[in-house]
């Protein structure tokens, strides 16, 4: 069955840039995720079948395209997160579309595989969502920190971010990542193929 945003939804994300669903994953799901996660790493979902399932979840790539207005999602990338590693995208503020090696990203998802704190207010936004299950889109422009995560003990996330329908792949430093795809027989420049990044919905 379709997941219907409503006009409160659009509203909210538009105003903030970012808005939380709960209950778009059974516990048994989330609690296999959890146990997967060890370390910061990306892209789980090419060797793990519950990763997969998570970041191939119609749903949310349905409501990605719902709130960023677009008729097609192809998947950028998972990473997965844990507070006691270290950070992935160093501690300077920046948004996904800045930070990526693919090109556009344009709505990522947290989602908390843990219970535990959130950490305290930040001037800049943290994609933390406050519980266990709870998925946080938010805009791949928004200006973000994950520095705050470092606040929190032993606290595992997972984020996804959503593609457009014609993703490249472009010389990024600050992506962590950014040789990583070379592996895949890609160089910089090149158009991302169906197969290493799928279509997660078009309508």
């Amino acid at each position: 069955m379709r997941f219907t945003l409503a006009s409160d939804h659009f509203d909210y994300y538009s105003n903030h840039g970012y808005i939380g669903f709960d209950g778009l994953f059974s516990p048994k799901l989330l609690e296999d995720v959890e146990n997967i996660v060890t370390k910061n790493s990306r892209d789980l979902w090419r060797s793990n079948l519950s990763v997969k399932s998570v970041v191939f979840e119609r749903t949310c790539a349905e409501i990605a395209a719902e709130l960023t207005r677009a008729k097609q999602v192809r998947l950028g990338f998972d990473q997965a997160l844990c507070s006691n590693d270290s950070l992935p995208f160093g501690k300077s503020s920046s948004s996904l579309a800045d930070l990526l090696c693919i090109q556009p990203i344009t709505c990522g998802m947290m989602l908390r595989l843990t219970e535990g704190n959130s950490p305290l207010p930040s001037t800049i936004f943290c994609p933390c969502p406050e519980k266990r299950g709870t998925a946080l889109f938010f805009s791949a422009k928004m200006l973000m920190t994950l520095l705050p995560l470092t606040e929190l003990k032993n606290q595992k996330f997972l984020l996804v971010g959503y593609a457009g329908p014609k993703p490249l792949y472009v010389a990024k430093e600050t992506d962590p990542a950014v040789h990583s795809l070379k592996n895949l027989g890609y160089g910089f420049g090149d158009h991302l193929n169906t197969t290493t990044h799928p279509i997660l919905f078009s309508k």
